[in-house]
């Protein structure tokens, strides 16, 4: 038997995974459907690049989208080296890329809002942080090209108030309005026991 609380807390554990289930899901779907997959190849500048500049352009752009931010030196040839694995032992480049953008779908930077801290000590999110707070919050999915765009120029925060005004007449706002009072007020458990 299990008390009010436990149930709550089930519940939440629940909720979490199924958004990050939802989050995995719509990526891994733009991934492996045609029209999306041929919309991240040409995402890249791949005019005349050898095969490998144009792999690290997809995987680049790629990732900084499902991290939402720029992706660090590290990240991107921790990530190019899957490609690089891959494509020696298939010689098969959309493959290739598919295996190294699947370790971008799995990776913590991708599935949980992450904010990076210099020390213990209290500090103010920077403008990618607030970027995704901010798409999350009004939009339930990840920021926009425009407001990753500002992030990228340090001027989100100069231009919030367009920025909020813009986000509540999209129709992704409608996200925020029929799910957070939902989520909030656990009411899924009401509909699930009816």
């Amino acid at each position: 038997e299990t008390s009010g609380t436990d149930t709550v807390h089930a519940h939440e554990g629940v909720s979490s995974f199924v958004i990050l289930w939802h989050r995995f899901f719509c990526f891994f779907f733009f991934l492996f459907n045609e029209t999306a997959t041929t919309e991240i190849y040409t995402l890249a500048l791949h005019a005349a690049l050898p095969i490998s500049a144009y792999a690290r352009d997809i995987i680049r752009s790629f990732a900084t989208r499902a991290f939402r931010r720029p992706i660090s030196k590290n990240e991107e040839d921790s990530i190019f080296a899957i490609w690089k694995t891959s494509y020696a032992d298939n010689a098969d480049f959309n493959q290739s890329i598919k295996d190294a953008l699947l370790i971008v779908l799995t990776s913590p930077q991708f599935l949980f809002l992450i904010e990076i801290s210099e020390s213990p000590e209290p500090e103010s999110i920077n403008d990618f942080e607030l970027a995704s707070k901010l798409s999350y919050f009004l939009w339930n999915t990840v920021p926009d090209d425009r407001l990753l765009k500002l992030a990228a120029t340090n001027t989100l925060r100069s231009s919030l108030d367009l920025e909020i005004e813009r986000m509540i007449q999209d129709t992704r706002f409608e996200q925020f309005t029929t799910e957070f009072a939902t989520q909030w007020l656990n009411l899924e458990i009401g509909r699930a026991h009816v």
